[in-house]
C-alpha cells in the first residue's frame, strides 16, 4: 500500500500563523506515520516559515517563496499570485499529491483552490469565521483586511472540506453547511522548543519582580484598555504590582504619561524571552472582547502562570473555570479586578497548578494533536 502524500500550503505569513502552522507540521512530520510530506510556504521579511519548521530534512520536497518588499508587486500578488498557482500545480502533478492541507488563510487562492478540488482533496482551515472588529487600522491596512476577509469568505463558501480549532466554530459550520465535511482538531501549542529553552529576561523588566502581564499583538478586540483601566482603578493592584503590556502594535487608547507602574514593551518579543516573561509574572490576563481560536492559553498553562480570561466562548471551552483560569465578565472592570486579585493570590495554589498541567496535556499535547490529525487524514 502506497503512502499518502500530504502537501502543506502556508501563503499567509502573518505573525500568528507562523507558530500555528509550524507546530502542526513539526508534530505530524516528526511522528511515525504512513505519510509523505511536501510543502509550499510564502515568507515575508522577518516572517519566515523556515524558522518555525524544525523537520525540514524529513520533507520529500519543500518550496519557499518570498513575498515582494515593494508595495505595488506585493499588492498585485495578493490579487493574482500566479507564481504560487504554478508551484502548487507543479507539486501536485509531479508528486501525485493525495491531500492539500491549507494551514493559513490562503485568502489569495480562492478561485484557484475551488478549481483544484476537482482533482485533489483540499482541507481548508477556518481560523476566524467572523472577522474581529478592529478600528485601529490605517487606510492601507483596512483595504488589505477587506481583501483577506473576502478571500476567506470565498474559500469557506466554495471548498468542500473545512477544519477548525474552535468547537464553537465547528458547531456553526456543521449547522450552516450540512453537505460539507467539517472537522475539528485542538489548537496546537504555541510553546516551541526555542521558547522552552529560553533563558533571557526582557531588559525592560530588569529589577521588576511583581507584575501583571498582557502578552500579544495590540489589537482593539483584545480589550487591553479594559485591563489598563482596571489596574489604575484598584489601589491594591497598583500599589503592589506593575502592569506589563508586551507586544507589537499601536497603543490605541489614551494612557497617562506619568504612570510609572505601567511598563510598555512595544516590540516583537523574542522566543528566547517568553519563558521568563511568563514564569516571572504573577498572572497573565487575556481581556479579549472576542476570540474564536487562539493558542495563548497554551503558553500560560505550560509555564503554570495564574491566568485570567474573559467569558468569551473560545476561552471558556478551553478552561476549568476558577481552577485553570479565573473568569471575568467581558467588559466589566470590577469583575476583572476581582479575577486578577484571585489570580495573583493563587501563585502557589496546588489545585490551580494541577488544573493547568491537566489542561495543557488534554488540550495541547503532541499526542492529542497527532491523534486528531491522523483521524482527519484517514477520514478524508
Amino acid at each position: 500500500m502506497s503512502r499518502k502524500k500530504i502537501l502543506f500550503i502556508c501563503t499567509d505569513p502573518a505573525s500568528g500563523m507562523l507558530p500555528y502552522a509550524g507546530k502542526i507540521i513539526n508534530t505530524l512530520v516528526d511522528s511515525d506515520n504512513d505519510y509523505e510530506f511536501f510543502g509550499l510556504f510564502l515568507n515575508k521579511g522577518e516572517f519566515s516559515y523556515e524558522k518555525y519548521i524544525e523537520t525540514k530534512s524529513k520533507f520529500k520536497k519543500m518550496v519557499f517563496l518570498n513575498s515582494s518588499v515593494n508595495k505595488i508587486p506585493s499588492f498585485v500578488n495578493k490579487i493574482l499570485p500566479i507564481k504560487i498557482y504554478l508551484e502548487i500545480i507543479k507539486l501536485c502533478h509531479s508528486n501525485k499529491i493525495d491531500i492539500v492541507h491549507c494551514l493559513t488563510t490562503e485568502f489569495c487562492l480562492g478561485n484557484f483552490l475551488y478549481l483544484l478540488q476537482s482533482k485533489y482533496k483540499i482541507l481548508y482551515t477556518v481560523h476566524d469565521l467572523y472577522p474581529h472588529a478592529n478600528s485601529n487600522l490605517d487606510l492601507k491596512s483596512k483595504v488589505i483586511s477587506k481583501i483577506i476577509d473576502r478571500g476567506v469568505r470565498l474559500n469557506i463558501k466554495r471548498l468542500k472540506i473545512l477544519i477548525t480549532s474552535s468547537k464553537a466554530q465547528f458547531n456553526i459550520l456543521e449547522s450552516r453547511y450540512p453537505n460539507k465535511y467539517i472537522y475539528y482538531h485542538p489548537f496546537p501549542s504555541l510553546v516551541t522548543n526555542a521558547i522552552k529553552k529560553g533563558s533571557s529576561t526582557c531588559p525592560e523588566l530588569n529589577g521588576i519582580n511583581k507584575y501583571i502581564l498582557f502578552f500579544g499583538r495590540l489589537e482593539t478586540y483584545k480589550g487591553v484598555e479594559i485591563l489598563y483601566n482596571a489596574f489604575l482603578k484598584d489601589n491594591y493592584l497598583r500599589n503592589n504590582y506593575h502592569l506589563v503590556i508586551a507586544g507589537v502594535g499601536h497603543l490605541y487608547f489614551p494612557t497617562r504619561i506619568d504612570e510609572e507602574k505601567v511598563i510598555k514593551i512595544n516590540r516583537f518579543i523574542d522566543e528566547n524571552e517568553i519563558n521568563k516573561l511568563f514564569e516571572n509574572a504573577d498572572c497573565v490576563v487575556y481581556p479579549y472582547s472576542s476570540a474564536t481560536q487562539s493558542g495563548v492559553l497554551s503558553i500560560a498553562y505550560k509555564f503554570l502562570t495564574p491566568t485570567v480570561i474573559s467569558n468569551v466562548d473560545y476561552f471558556l471551552e478551553n478552561a476549568i473555570i476558577d481552577k485553570s483560569a479565573y473568569v471575568f465578565e467581558n467588559g466589566d472592570i470590577q469583575s476583572l479586578i476581582n479575577a486578577i486579585t484571585k489570580a495573583v493570590n493563587s501563585k502557589n495554589n496546588k489545585e490551580r497548578i494541577a488544573s493547568q498541567i491537566f489542561e495543557y496535556n488534554e488540550l495541547y499535547s503532541d499526542e492529542t494533536l497527532l491523534n486528531s490529525m491522523n483521524h482527519i487524514y484517514e477520514s478524508i
